[in-house]
């Protein structure tokens, strides 16, 4: 009889929920958006952004997990670009940001590995936080776009990118607060030298 250590089943218990986990995100996000998007820590205190950046005057992208949410916030921008591959999701964005009275919306079904945007388009990417199985190009991508990222981490339980790729990638980390909740989450900043 083979015996498996307790460590291992503990290990081999935690990776299935993580992955069961996982796979029904990722079928609620597709299947239906509007419970997706009401998901309680997906409503992260917007401040992190405003206290650093003039909204009416910066152009922002979106992609990722709680970045419909964050639609609200966006009223009074530059610009919106959401990024979205699924298509139930993308519109129902384009709905929410026509309730939200977003201007300047566009939504855009794509990846972060092909960003069809010029170089330094954006002001501030805000990608929650996946950047796909190989991040190398997303983050190629998004430093091309972008002068300023915020990767956020907001669903408990989701994996977060690797420290030390971000850092060899000019990353800080950062918390961000929960809007419902208070709870902090992490987030790593990449910024351009001069913030107006």
């Amino acid at each position: 009889m083979n015996a498996t250590p307790a460590s291992s089943r503990a290990e081999t218990e935690k990776a299935k929920q993580h992955l069961v986990h996982r796979f029904a995100f990722e079928l609620l996000r597709e299947k239906s958006p509007p419970l997706y998007d009401a998901l309680p820590w997906y409503d992260w205190d917007f401040s992190i952004v405003t206290r650093r950046f003039r909204l009416w005057r910066t152009r922002l992208l979106l992609y990722g997990e709680g970045m419909s949410v964050t639609l609200a916030g966006c009223r009074r921008t530059a610009g919106v670009c959401v990024l979205e591959p699924l298509e139930a999701t993308a519109r129902y964005i384009e709905s929410k940001g026509r309730l939200e009275n977003v201007k300047r919306l566009r939504v855009i079904r794509t990846t972060l590995e092909q960003i069809p945007l010029k170089p330094g388009s954006v002001d501030l990417a805000l990608v929650g936080p996946s950047l796909g199985k190989n991040p190398e190009p997303a983050l190629a991508e998004l430093e091309r776009v972008a002068r300023n990222i915020l990767l956020l981490c907001l669903r408990p339980g989701a994996e977060s990118p690797d420290d030390n790729r971000l850092r060899n990638h000019g990353f800080i980390p950062d918390q961000v607060r929960s809007g419902r909740t208070g709870a902090t989450r992490p987030c790593w900043w990449r910024l351009s030298d001069s913030l107006d």
